[in-house]
């Protein structure tokens, strides 16, 4: 029996697949193996972003720095929605999720193996002294692939009224290619302020994709013969 599926999700398709073909804006690229197929994607990709950040750096080199400046949050603006109704009291609502580079650029695409940081600004509308934050990390075909989270008791943080932002530095991304989804909560124990259920997206990239899996785990092989 054969089943053809049709998915933008490059992991759905390296997995289970055994053959794959790749179609860009209804023209044939490759067919073969999915695992060379997908690596023969991601190159394109990764070269087609590569040429887009030189550019940017071309076209700012010219221009001159320029100045960041975070504008507040309007509290009528509209809220980041999720996959279900959002949760929670409401004393805190995380308002955005980015994603940030090892100096602290934002960053559209966390790139396999490299240093990030996630920053959740949030809105707050009385102290809190104990708020916990947490994210988790789903795939598309909805594993739960992580849930960090800042901490309970003593390492929850006080937070003050009005608009701020957690970050959670992460030294070396673990996810391999592929596309993901973000949960976000605030919580104290066992109360939530706010809990949006995979509102914001993850898109990681990598120079190849050639280990199965959601994550790449590193370590090294060693083989000692039998006496």
């Amino acid at each position: 029996m054969t089943i053809i599926l049709v998915s933008h999700s490059l992991d759905l398709v390296a997995d289970p697949c055994d053959q794959a073909a790749w179609l860009e804006g209804g023209t044939l690229k490759a067919v073969g193996s999915a695992r060379e197929v997908v690596d023969a994607n991601l190159a394109a990709v990764n070269q087609h972003e590569a040429e887009a950040r030189l550019q940017r750096e071309a076209l700012s080199a010219v221009q001159g720095p320029a100045t960041l400046v975070e504008p507040a949050v309007d509290a009528t603006a509209e809220e980041p929605q999720g996959e279900t109704p959002r949760r929670g009291s409401g004393e805190v609502r995380v308002t955005s999720v980015d994603y940030l580079d090892a100096e602290g650029a934002p960053l559209p695409f966390p790139h396999h193996g490299a240093p990030y940081t996630i920053k959740i600004s949030y809105r707050n509308i009385q102290d809190l002294p104990s708020v916990t934050f947490g994210l988790e990390v789903t795939s598309q075909n909805g594993i739960q692939v992580a849930g960090p989270n800042s901490g309970h008791g003593d390492a929850a943080f006080a937070v003050k009224a009005g608009n701020g932002y957690v970050c959670f530095h992460i030294p070396s991304q673990t996810l391999q290619s592929g596309d993901f989804t973000v949960t976000t909560a605030a919580v104290d124990k066992e109360h939530t302020y706010d809990y949006l259920d995979r509102a914001f997206p993850l898109r990681v990239r990598a120079d190849d994709a050639t280990e199965p899996g959601l994550v790449k785990i590193v370590g090294s092989w060693s083989l000692t013969p039998a006496p």
